[in-house]
């Protein structure tokens, strides 16, 4: 498999995570307010649905391949915000501080992945 189909597959791998976890907020949309609500968003329908555009559109763009880079900056600012929002909080209860980093783990991973599509494109 040569590097670009490597580049390809990785891009698609990292666009059906924010492609499902867009479509699982926009599919129970209630489940994920409430879910906003509990981790104390301000305005969580407003950012609900934000992040739904997010996770979806940000998704199709990297799917197709269209305006990579500043679709992953993007998404970077939105992974950051939703770790300090959600395992950021989990961290301060001690029976969720180990789902906390491990999720804010899987994040920097993310970011990660993002960043090496920032830095040489799909």
């Amino acid at each position: 498999m040569t590097l670009s189909m490597l580049l390809l597959v990785g891009r698609w791998m990292i666009a059906a995570m924010f492609l499902q976890s867009g479509y699982s907020k926009l599919s129970d949309f209630g489940a994920a307010e409430k879910m906003m609500t509990h981790f104390r968003f301000p305005m969580p329908r407003v950012a609900l649905i934000g992040a739904i555009v997010i996770e979806l559109g940000g998704g199709t763009l990297l799917l197709f391949g269209l305006a990579d880079r500043p679709v992953s900056l993007a998404l970077i600012g939105f992974i950051v915000l939703a770790s300090i929002m959600i395992p950021g909080k989990l961290i301060l209860n001690p029976e969720k501080r180990a789902e906390g980093f491990r999720v804010i783990f899987t994040n920097i991973a993310l970011i990660g992945a993002l960043l090496r599509i920032v830095s040489a494109g799909a």
